[in-house]
């Protein structure tokens, strides 16, 4: 038996426990397609999960020290992170508060385990219990922090195109900017920088205008308006011919007078240019 001891983060965006610990699971079942099971890691790098299962904690709450079992717990190698989801901790019947320096989790007003906070991320108070077969020495891990990938500073400068990134690289301009002399431009296409690129097809010709009058009117008929008029109207009904921009307008107490405005403003431009009404 041997005790391991990681910082586990109460993560309210993760929508399931992950890590990148295989070493903690106290039962697993690998996934049969990793492709199956996509999960966004640190710096929006697309991972997948291998398997999961279980993993026993140890917890000190009121002065106990007491095991807890977490199940359904994802495998996804190079996350970077061991995530306790707030998500699928309220799904499975706990309750979640956070007060400041402090966050507890309780099932049915019993406190199961608590976390702290540091800096701006809440660590929990826990311990993970693994078991080694044939293996009872004391291991140490240190961390071997992994070189940014050229996409990941491409992300970083707002997008900046690879050339110039590579090229800061090689002159040493930026602190902690450091890629291999090897690198190169990625074959994967940026998606956000290709939407910010994209543009609009432009309209097709417009339609030809009307070459005499009657030929095409437009027509708007508007209300009900707050306030009516003197003689009661609420609505106003516009007519405009295309040709020569002749407006005519009715006022209209209730829309159904519609149709019979219409007869009218046809006999008038009949009366008017002899013309009939083509189009409307």
């Amino acid at each position: 038996m041997a005790l391991m001891w990681s910082h586990w983060i109460a993560d309210s965006g993760a929508t399931a426990h992950m890590t990148d610990q295989r070493q903690a699971f106290s039962k697993f079942e690998p996934f049969l397609s990793f492709s199956s099971y996509p999960v966004k890691g640190i710096g929006g790098t697309k991972l997948f999960a291998h398997g999961q299962g279980s993993i026993d904690f140890f917890t000190t709450v009121s002065g106990v020290r007491k095991k807890v079992t977490i199940k359904n717990v994802l495998f996804v190698p190079n996350l970077g992170a061991s995530l306790i989801s707030i998500t699928a901790a309220t799904s499975n019947g706990m309750t979640v508060i956070f007060s400041g320096e402090k966050v507890i989790f309780s099932r049915l007003n019993k406190i199961e385990m608590t976390g702290s906070r540091v800096d701006k991320l809440y660590l929990m108070d826990i311990e993970v219990h693994t078991e080694h077969q044939n293996n009872q020495e004391e291991t140490a891990y240190v961390a071997d922090p992994k070189k940014s990938t050229i996409e990941i500073w491409h992300q970083r400068l707002a997008h900046l195109n690879y050339k110039t990134i590579l090229e800061m690289s090689s002159l040493d301009l930026a602190d902690g900017l450091s890629l291999p002399r090897e690198c190169s431009n990625p074959e994967d296409i940026c998606h956000g920088c290709a939407y910010g690129k994209m543009q609009r097809k432009s309209f097709t010709t417009g339609r030809s205008r009307a070459t005499y009058i009657g030929q095409l009117i437009h027509s708007d008929l508007c209300g009900p308006m707050q306030t009516p008029s003197l003689t009661g109207a609420r609505y106003f009904l516009l007519f405009t011919d295309d040709y020569s921009g002749w407006r005519q307008v009715y006022f209209l107490r209730q829309k159904s007078e519609t149709p019979d405005k219409f007869k009218e403003y046809v006999t008038l431009l009949r009366s008017e240019t002899s013309n009939f009404v083509r189009a409307l």
